[in-house]
């Protein structure tokens, strides 16, 4: 069973106007109790400018990761999408190698209450239940994710058809994905760029066959304004149908 101390959370992050970072990281340390028993909430930096996360810098349980002057100067004049898929990587190859999977969130978001409760609660059903190691497990659910009928849900987990996935809003990934993925964006986002980051995430889960998701998204966008990215603005609608039930375990068993 997996606990808060098996995962990694890392929020990939750039300076934008406005910053809506700092609605994050109050929301994210809001949701739940459960962040303070993870090691650390990790912010992987896109860029050369770190000054507007200074006021985190005194936070013990919060990790900036800037990026180096060589891959600043030397990224300066790639295109929007394709600096995203360098940071993506980036925020991959964050675990050491004790951790057996990794949240990577978007700078734009907020959480459900008791929302790595909730996580925890379908990963746990993911590899317990339904005996999975491989797999993509989307929290975030915008309007077009279509539901994959052929699959038995369970109280915390779906599937949903790959071809409809967007936006890597907030994903989770077991450690075996963790490792190909991070190549895979790696040669295809970074060395020979050829697509945006969130279409290799679903290339990489057609050719697995492996996206599966929460049954209500954990996570709700709030980035009216795009840093340029994103083709159009969009929102999860399941972020407040009703509450997505947690298990007995999870936030009263330590690790």
């Amino acid at each position: 069973m997996i606990t808060p101390n098996d995962l990694r959370l890392v929020v990939m992050t750039v300076r934008r106007s406005p910053e809506y970072v700092h609605v994050t990281l109050a929301s994210l340390l809001l949701s739940d109790p459960l962040v303070h028993r993870l090691r650390g909430v990790h912010l992987v930096v896109g860029g050369a400018e770190v000054e507007y996360l200074n006021q985190y810098r005194h936070h013990y349980r919060i990790e900036i990761h800037q990026m180096s002057q060589e891959d600043a100067h030397r990224t300066r004049l790639w295109t929007l999408r394709q600096r995203f898929c360098l940071n993506y990587y980036r925020c991959l190859t964050v675990p050491p190698a004790d951790c057996r999977g990794i949240c990577i969130c978007e700078d734009d978001v907020i959480f459900q209450d008791g929302f790595i409760d909730k996580m925890l609660s379908a990963v746990n059903e993911m590899e317990e239940t339904h005996k999975l190691t491989k797999y993509l497990l989307d929290l975030y659910l915008p309007d077009g994710l279509l539901p994959e009928p052929s699959f038995r849900c369970g109280p915390y987990c779906a599937k949903y058809q790959a071809p409809s996935f967007y936006g890597t809003q907030c994903m989770y990934y077991p450690r075996p994905v963790v490792l190909e993925l991070a190549q895979f964006v790696h040669e295809h986002g970074v060395s020979n760029y050829r697509v945006e980051g969130d279409m290799l995430v679903r290339e990489y889960a057609i050719a697995t066959d492996g996206l599966y998701g929460t049954v209500r998204s954990l996570v709700q966008h709030i980035g009216f304004i795009s840093t340029g990215l994103a083709g159009f603005y969009h929102r999860a609608p399941t972020f407040h149908d009703g509450v997505l039930e947690t298990s007995p375990q999870d936030s009263k068993t330590e690790s």
